[in-house]
């Protein structure tokens, strides 16, 4: 298989991907009314999924950060939350 038939399978391996994430935060917020949620994922996944949330799950959001956090010690997550600046209300 050439790279040409390759990347166009990968591009839509990912799309799948973010739209099955994209659904499974959108019904775990909407369950539960009263949350709020902080999100971190890298540069790409973050505005894939960040634009296609509902706006009600969108609206829920306190910290959205464009950074890999995987694999990171929890001190470390927990700063990078912490040092975040909240979201302004739209």
């Amino acid at each position: 298989m050439s790279i040409d038939e390759r990347l166009p399978m990968q591009r839509e391996k990912e799309r799948r991907m973010h739209r099955d994430l994209i659904e499974t935060i959108d019904s775990f917020i909407q369950a539960r009314p009263d949350a709020t949620w902080d999100f971190a994922a890298g540069p790409d996944t973050h505005n894939a999924v960040i634009e296609c949330l509902s706006p009600r799950t969108r609206e829920r959001v306190k910290r959205a950060l464009s950074k890999n956090l995987v694999n990171q010690p929890v001190e470390q997550l927990r700063s990078a939350f912490n040092d975040a600046p909240l979201k302004r209300p739209s």
